[in-house]
């Protein structure tokens, strides 16, 4: 069996799609599938895959339903490898050596790795400000997620292919987050503190760019309340990140 699935859904941007996969194709001492699921409005992506000579490199065009969530589904469902990441265009691993060492974490018998992110704003670095410990405090708790995504994008998480989930495609803003949180829940959980991802924020085209905040915040609240899992305290997270985000809002 393949050792990693790594899910790439693409939307145009050809340029940032080349980053991500050559970040993938340069990971040492593993066994790697490459997913990439497109639906771009152009032949863009397709070229580029066509120009790399990977024989595990799978393009798949996805018929767009501009929902986003509905296109990571679509890669997903054809991972075949040991452990899954889906990486967003704009993503990348850092370092050659990224999934070797998530490997040796599951090797210890962990069901989810954690990266680190590494943010770069319009060529600037981002800084983070949650500790290793808080951080790794949250993990455990992943209610807390919904108040504190302190694990930043999809591609910093690693998981089996036994715990495979959809996304769901009802929900936006906090699209991740509530995956993160089924993801989580009731599972041994590693975190790689020294081990980035880096993700690539500001460009044109960019999802959390071009939505209302608020108002997808509201949809998604209205959302996750009515699902089985919505707990007290997932409502108390929810609560304290709407607040938190009415008042970025208005201090623009």
């Amino acid at each position: 069996m393949t050792d990693f699935s790594i899910i790439i859904p693409t939307y145009n941007h050809p340029d940032l799609a080349r980053n991500a996969i050559t970040s993938v194709l340069k990971q040492q001492g593993v066994t790697v599938q490459i997913i990439i699921s497109d639906d771009s409005v152009n032949d863009e992506i397709a070229s580029l895959c066509n120009s790399f000579s990977h024989e595990n490199l799978l393009y798949m065009h996805h018929i767009s339903t501009h929902n986003a969530a509905e296109n990571w589904n679509y890669g997903l469902g054809f991972a075949t490898g040991e452990y899954v990441i889906l990486m967003h265009h704009d993503e990348y691993f850092q370092s050659n050596n990224h999934l070797a060492c998530l490997k040796n974490k599951f090797d210890t018998g962990a069901d989810i790795v954690i990266s680190n992110i590494s943010v770069t704003i319009n060529q600037k670095q981002k800084k983070r400000f949650f500790t290793k410990k808080a951080k790794s405090w949250i993990l455990r708790h992943p209610a807390m997620l919904f108040a504190f995504n302190v694990i930043g994008p999809c591609a910093c998480v690693a998981f089996r292919h036994s715990c495979l989930q959809n996304f769901n495609a009802e929900l936006s803003w906090l699209v991740d987050v509530e995956w993160y949180f089924r993801c989580l829940s009731r599972k041994k959980v590693t975190y790689i503190n020294d081990l980035y991802v880096g993700s690539q924020h500001g460009h044109q085209g960019q999802i959390s760019l071009e939505i209302n905040v608020l108002q997808a915040l509201k949809k998604d609240i209205r959302t996750i309340y009515g699902l089985p899992y919505c707990t007290f305290s997932i409502k108390l997270n929810l609560l304290f990140y709407r607040i938190i985000q009415t008042l970025k809002y208005f201090r623009r």
